[in-house]
C-alpha cells in the first residue's frame, strides 16, 4: 500500500514599520552670521566670487543679513552680503534615510528693496576650515545649488520664523558625518544672476543669528528613519485538508501454467510470472498443503 502525504511549508514575513526620528540642529554662536564683500566697485560676478572682507557673527540682534548695493558707475556693485550657517549633523546615523528637512530663520522688520524686490532661498557653501567658526574665507565658496523652496519679500516681512522646505538637493546636502552648511540670500546672489542695475540703490532683509537666543536662532529640523533590515522568514507548517492515498492495483495472474512431469505420487508444473513491477511472491498449495511463498524468480514446482 502506498501513501502520499503532502506537507506545505508557508513562510510568513514579519515586517515592522520604520519609526521616524526628528532631530533639530542649532549652530554655535561662531558658526552663523553675516559675511560680506564691501568697499569695492566691481561687476556682479566679480563681487560674488571675490574674497570676503567682513564677518559679523555675534550681534544678538536682527541685522541686515543679505544685501545688494550698487555703485554709481554703470553695472558696478559696491556691496554683497549673505547669511551663512553651519552645524554638526553627525548625530544622524550613517545608515539613516532622510525623509524631509526644514530650515527656519527668524526676523522682524520689513525688507528694504529700493533696488528691487528679489526672491529669497537657500544654497550651501564649502567650509574653508571645518575646525573653526565662520571666517571671511567662507564668503566666496557658494555652490550655486538651490536647496529649498523660494520666499518673496512680502513673505519675509511677516515677523517671526520663515521656514524653508528642503528639496532633493537640500536633503542630499545634509552631512551625516560632519557639518551641514546653509547659505541664506537672494536667489539672484546665490545663483549668480545679476538683477537690473540702478545707480546707488540697495535691497536687503533682516534675520537673527544664534547669539539672539534659542527662541530666535536659526535651526535645521531633520526627519529620518533607519533603513528596515531584511526580515527573517518564519516557517509555518500546515497539513492539507485532504491526504491523498491512491488505491493499490493488484498484479496480474501467472500465465502459461503447464504440467511437465506427471507421476503417480506428484505432478511437477511450471508457469510464467506476470511482468508487474510490484509482483512479489507466489503462494502455492498442493494436496491441501501450503508449500511456501515462492520468490518472484521461481517459475516451477
Amino acid at each position: 500500500m502506498k501513501r502520499l502525504i503532502i506537507f506545505l511549508c508557508v513562510f510568513s514575513l514579519l515586517v515592522m514599520p520604520a519609526l521616524a526620528d526628528i532631530t533639530t540642529f542649532y549652530a554655535d554662536t561662531v558658526d552663523d552670521g553675516r559675511l560680506s564683500r564691501a568697499g569695492v566697485i566691481e561687476n556682479f560676478s566679480d563681487i560674488r566670487s571675490g574674497a570676503g572682507t567682513q564677518a559679523s557673527l555675534t550681534t544678538a540682534s536682527t541685522e541686515t543679513s543679505f544685501l545688494l548695493t550698487t555703485g554709481s558707475s554703470p553695472e558696478k556693485w559696491a556691496t554683497m552680503r549673505g547669511f551663512y550657517w553651519k552645524a554638526s549633523t553627525a548625530g544622524i546615523p550613517d545608515n539613516a534615510v532622510i525623509d524631509s528637512a526644514t530650515m527656519g530663520f527668524s526676523s522682524v522688520s520689513n525688507c528694504v528693496y529700493s533696488l528691487g524686490s528679489f526672491n529669497i532661498t537657500l544654497s550651501n557653501f564649502t567650509e574653508a576650515d571645518t575646525g573653526t567658526g565662520l571666517t571671511t574665507d567662507d564668503y566666496n565658496t557658494l555652490s550655486g545649488l538651490v536647496l529649498s523652496d523660494i520666499k518673496n519679500t512680502a513673505q519675509w516681512n511677516v515677523d517671526g520664523y520663515k521656514n524653508f522646505t528642503l528639496n532633493a538637493d537640500g536633503l542630499s546636502a545634509i552631512n551625516k558625518t560632519g557639518n551641514t552648511t546653509i547659505a541664506l540670500n537672494f536667489w539672484r546672489t546665490l545663483t549668480n544672476n545679476a538683477p537690473a542695475w540702478s545707480a546707488s540703490k540697495s535691497s536687503y532683509c533682516y534675520v537673527y543669528d544664534t547669539s539672539a537666543g534659542i527662541s530666535k536662532a536659526p535651526f535645521l529640523e531633520v526627519t529620518y528613519h533607519v533603513g528596515t533590515p531584511t526580515p527573517t522568514p518564519t516557517p509555518t507548517l500546515t497539513v492539507p485538508t485532504t491526504i491523498q492515498i491512491p488505491t493499490p492495483t493488484p498484479p496480474e495472474s501467472i500465465t502459461r501454467l503447464i504440467n511437465t512431469t506427471p507421476m503417480c505420487s506428484n505432478v511437477t508444473f511450471a508457469w510464467d510470472n506476470p511482468p508487474d513491477s510490484d509482483y512479489g511472491e507466489l503462494l502455492v498449495w498442493r494436496n491441501n498443503t501450503g508449500l511456501s511463498n515462492l520468490t518472484n524468480t521461481t517459475t516451477s514446482v
